[in-house]
């Protein structure tokens, strides 16, 4: 889903299922959950697990699925219709009981598949950036990746990805 969408982990972990429309193809960013420290009294934990809207109001947007992740989602969200697992709060991605996942576990499981695949150690966010770079790679423009991508302004986006311009300099046409 980060490959195809540049989500943010935590933005993947908190999409419910009504965030996404099947039928049109976009997904409404509108939460993110973090582990945060626990100022809670007499605490269970060090830390806990808070939902929280993005960090700005561009944080907040709708990224378009492409087709082939949209056929996924739709089967699996028919297969927990009709497994009656719906969860309480209706997230796309869960623990057996419903829960929020864990982001550490997803990094780790995701660091195993990297490990496996015999690919050279990347983090989860190289998914958002990976995403990106191949938006900016076919000549989509600055605004429209930074609008995708929820950056605050074009210059953070532009600083980030700057990388990209040579490589995309290179294979204009020479006149």
């Amino acid at each position: 889903m980060s490959l195809y969408t540049g989500l943010r982990i935590g933005e993947v972990l908190a999409l419910c299922w009504g965030d996404i429309d099947l039928d049109n193809n976009p997904v409404t960013v509108r939460r993110s959950i973090s582990r945060v420290q626990n100022y809670d009294k007499n605490p269970k934990s060090k830390t806990k697990l808070i939902e929280q809207e993005p960090k700005t109001e561009k944080g907040k947007r709708t990224v378009p699925i492409p087709d082939d992740i949209n056929s996924i989602l739709a089967c699996y969200n028919w297969d927990e219709f009709v497994k009656g697992k719906g969860t309480a709060n209706d997230l796309v991605f869960h623990t057996e009981p419903g829960n929020y996942i864990e982001p550490r576990n997803l990094m780790r499981t995701f660091y195993n598949l990297v490990e496996k695949a015999e690919i050279d150690k990347k983090s989860f966010h190289s998914l958002r950036r990976s995403y990106a770079t191949r938006l900016l790679e076919e000549n989509e423009h600055p605004k429209v990746v930074q609008e995708l991508l929820g950056h605050s302004s074009i210059s953070m986006t532009m600083d980030i990805y700057s990388h990209v311009a040579p490589q995309i300099k290179s294979k204009l046409p020479i006149n």
